[in-house]
């Protein structure tokens, strides 16, 4: 059964509840390049962008047809099998030669039967299942069920290819693979996942998992800090508050221009940027106020002697440090909060 029938339904339901979101990744990906294209290839960025929705409508007709057949087949078999099964086919009672070949069709007609009602009813408890374990989850934890809903994607995708593989698999290394995305989406899910993480108390595991990762991973999260375009300040703020947990075991000698993307934190233009809600996965608004994670991001670089030579050397630094506590804004906010 588990050839033919539930292996075969939990593709088929991955696909059906989650071909969407893969769709969209898949789309992103092509918008990226196209938009590496020059301007002068602009024919061939308008045959691209054809070509590309042909290939959206294609796959988007043959995965809804996949689900419909998914869906679907259980019950038909289920139909058939039970219209089947109260015929005769041209096989007389007064036949007893052909009595042996009735018996057996009815029994193939029951077996078929049955298969279809025990994978109707494993699909819709596979539904459920997971229905319930995204709500349980998420309110005991606090998790966001988007969250949980894709990790149980990926988890059961892993699993269906190569089960020894989730041996070592978990939230954490879930998000922390995440970063190492090329689309942007999924590079904003993995910081989510690892800031959620680590306002749920778990930073110390989020922390040697990253520590342990390749340098690439970690080069990537700092050089986002410098990132300035408007869409980009929701991975700014997540990017800041990851480095914040390991800055204490960086050393700066082996990320170049890391103190360059650290201090964009506290230029002084967008210490007060405006809160904008409904950012976040679980519907929170975010503080974009980066000058706090910059400031603990150094204080925390400074627990290594080799960082607090390389911050005092690095040129204008510490009058950026020093500007945000004589500024008007800084003021103000204390006064506002004294009251």
């Amino acid at each position: 059964f588990e050839a033919i029938g539930f292996a075969g339904m939990d593709l088929y339901l991955d696909w059906f509840f989650c071909n969407g979101p893969d769709i969209k990744y898949w789309l992103q990906k092509c918008r990226c390049e196209l938009n590496q294209l020059p301007m002068r290839q602009w024919s061939k960025k308008q045959i691209q962008n054809v070509v590309s929705f042909l290939i959206f409508i294609t796959l988007s007709v043959r995965s809804d047809l996949v689900a419909v057949l998914a869906v679907s087949a259980p019950l038909v078999s289920m139909k058939l099998s039970s219209r089947a099964i109260r015929q005769d086919h041209g096989i007389a009672d007064g036949e007893a030669f052909k009595a042996n070949m009735k018996r057996a069709l009815n029994l193939f007609y029951g077996a078929a039967f049955a298969h279809g009602a025990i994978s109707a009813l494993w699909m819709t408890a596979q539904a459920g299942a997971n229905t319930w374990i995204e709500v349980i989850v998420s309110d005991q934890h606090g998790f966001s069920p988007k969250v949980i809903r894709a990790y149980l994607r990926k988890t059961k995708d892993m699993c269906l290819k190569n089960k020894t593989s989730a041996t070592s698999w978990n939230l954490i290394t879930y998000g922390a693979g995440l970063l190492d995305s090329s689309l942007p989406e999924e590079y904003a899910a993995g910081g989510r996942v690892l800031t959620m993480l680590i306002d749920k108390d778990v930073p110390l595991q989020v922390r040697r998992l990253l520590i342990r990762s390749p340098r690439q991973r970690i080069q990537k999260l700092i050089g986002t800090l410098a990132w300035r375009s408007p869409a980009d300040q929701e991975m700014i703020w997540l990017a800041a508050r990851i480095v914040e947990h390991l800055a204490s075991d960086l050393n700066l000698a082996h990320f170049p221009g890391a103190l360059e993307c650290i201090s964009s934190l506290l230029n002084h233009k967008i210490l007060h940027l405006p809160f904008v809600p409904g950012q976040r996965e679980d519907g929170e608004g975010i503080d974009k106020d980066l000058l706090l994670p910059g400031l603990r991001i150094l204080e925390n670089l400074a627990h290594d002697t080799t960082n607090c030579t390389l911050i005092y050397n690095s040129k204008g630094l510490l009058s950026k440090i020093v500007a945000p506590v004589s500024s008007n804004e800084f003021v103000e906010d204390i006064k506002s909060s004294d009251n």
